[in-house]
């Protein structure tokens, strides 16, 4: 444009290869959003093309007798689950009849697609999908204060974090969140109190401590929005000129999709909000006591105040209750039970040096007993392949108090997603044991194994281990840095490490 070469001014429009297939199909020239970034800057409070930088550029344009402005030639931007048009007869044509026209398409994005097809990669009866990897790409954590005294293990590296998961982890002063709360108007507050209206059962007799509440949630959703924040974390140590730890606040913007998680992790804030993304439920807890009766046992997870309603088994209620750590006013929860059904919980651990996410086979139930006496949110699970073989995986693995539960993201997705962010990954679960410390090494990449060796006995009590106790202990070292892979712990045919 700036030489004044010809061809600009016969441009009709620009886009990218995904979205040239998609307007030759659709006759639509529109892309998703994700695609839409790559070609010019998004402003992502009005999810379009940034309007100023736009300005900026058509006035680069004044006095060229160029026909067209910017905005007309780059496609129509769209978020996921927008309308982008239907298959034209003549996009039909193209796939030589494969598909029917009429039928409707969602915004093109990214180029994977694209690309797959264009290499034929794509084989009969297959699909191809991605889940979980844009959303870990270009968002934030939002930290309100630093790390909680005295529990190193929910801190990590952030530049390991970033390099691998793209996450950028910053810290924002809990002063700085009290400050903009005291600027939240009436109007706000009320509009979150119409939603708490709408999806909940309000139990609380001081409707005060609920207000404040939603004071909180408008202040700490607006601060996300503005910084394109996913997730957020806090801890009770931290909470300088706050009335109350952020309970049903945390736990309602966890309904919409934030990931969220105490005492300040925020590995497991981030965890939550992808398993929110790629799956209806995503919730953060930890196993806050066990019922240890022989062949009854069961693990209680929980976390205080903080655990999302997406995981309910019936209508959550707003109660309002002591709390007797924080040193603050009794804080509005939600109370409930969650459902049962087959799940995973997960955690993710910083091994020195490289990343390693844990994943354990759970059976979520209706908890076997009242619990008048905890009017906190809970789920009852029975883990896989036992508690006391489990519990001994689970440690042996380096897994965390934390972890983020899921009905709906399945242990092979998890997996799936690990390999694509090239990270360890152990499974515990229900198996058989791979033999004794002989056992042939499992090859894990070129130049690297593991070798299969049960957790605990000689060569010869590992031929009698009960099912899910195998583990990789040892690792034969062919490459002097850092060892990763994916492993299934409890299966013949994998090893964790």
């Amino acid at each position: 444009m700036l030489n004044g070469e010809e061809h600009i001014f016969s441009i009709a429009h620009i886009t990218t290869l995904a979205g040239y297939m998609h307007y030759m199909l659709t006759g639509v020239n529109a892309v998703g959003i994700g695609e839409a970034s790559g070609m010019f800057p998004i402003d992502s409070a009005a999810g379009d093309y940034n309007a100023g930088m736009l300005e900026k550029f058509n006035g680069l344009l004044e006095g060229r007798s160029i026909p067209w402005k910017l905005e007309e030639l780059l496609p129509k931007v769209l978020t996921a689950g927008e309308f982008a048009g239907t298959l034209m007869e003549l996009g039909a044509a193209l796939l030589d009849g494969l598909l029917p026209a009429g039928i409707p398409f969602a915004p093109a994005e990214e180029d994977a697609g694209t690309g797959m097809t264009a290499t034929n990669a794509v084989a009969p009866r297959t699909g191809n999908v991605s889940a979980g990897t844009r959303l870990r790409r270009p968002r934030k954590v939002m930290r309100f204060g630093d790390n909680m005294r005295e529990v190193a293990v929910t801190e990590c590296d952030k530049v390991e974090a970033q390099s691998k998961l793209g996450w950028q982890v910053n810290t924002w002063a809990v002063g700085g969140l009290v400050k903009v709360m005291d600027e939240v108007t009436e109007a706000e507050v009320n509009a979150h109190m119409a939603r708490y209206a709408e999806k909940y059962d309000m139990a609380a007799d001081r409707i005060d401590q609920v207000l404040y509440q939603a004071r909180e949630e408008a202040v700490m959703k607006k601060m996300m929005d503005q910084e394109g924040c996913m997730a957020f974390s806090n801890t009770f140590q931290g909470l300088h000129g706050m009335k109350q730890l952020p309970s049903l606040a945390s736990q309602d913007l966890m309904a919409q999709g934030y990931g969220y998680s105490g005492e300040d992790d925020w590995k497991a804030s981030a965890m939550t909000a992808i398993l929110r993304a790629m799956g209806e439920g995503g919730n953060g807890a930890s196993d806050y006591t066990y019922h240890l009766v022989k062949g009854q046992e069961y693990s209680l997870g929980t976390h205080m105040l903080e655990v999302c309603p997406s995981v309910a088994a019936g209508w959550p209620r707003i109660e309002v209750h002591p709390l007797g750590i924080g040193g603050r006013e009794d804080p509005a929860r939600l109370v409930f039970e969650g459902k049962p059904g087959d799940a995973i919980v997960v955690s993710l651990i910083d091994m020195g040096g490289r990343l390693r996410l844990v994943c354990q086979d759970i059976h979520c139930v209706k908890p076997i007993l009242p619990m008048p006496n905890l009017p906190v949110a809970r789920v009852m699970w029975q883990a896989e392949p036992s508690l006391t073989t489990g519990v001994e995986c689970w440690i042996t693995a380096g897994g965390t108090h934390h972890t983020v539960l899921s009905y709906d993201v399945t242990a092979e997705l998890r997996k799936d997603w690990a390999n694509m962010m090239d990270i360890e990954f152990v499974r515990i679960t229900k198996g058989h044991h791979g033999g004794g410390p002989g056992a042939r090494p499992v090859p894990l990449r070129p130049g690297l194994e593991a070798e299969i060796t049960p957790l605990f006995g000689t060569r010869e009590q590992g031929k009698n281990l009960m099912p899910g106790t195998v583990f990789a202990q040892r690792i034969l070292r062919r490459r002097p840095r850092r060892i990763r892979g994916n492993h299934d712990v409890g299966k013949t045919k994998k090893a964790g490490l």
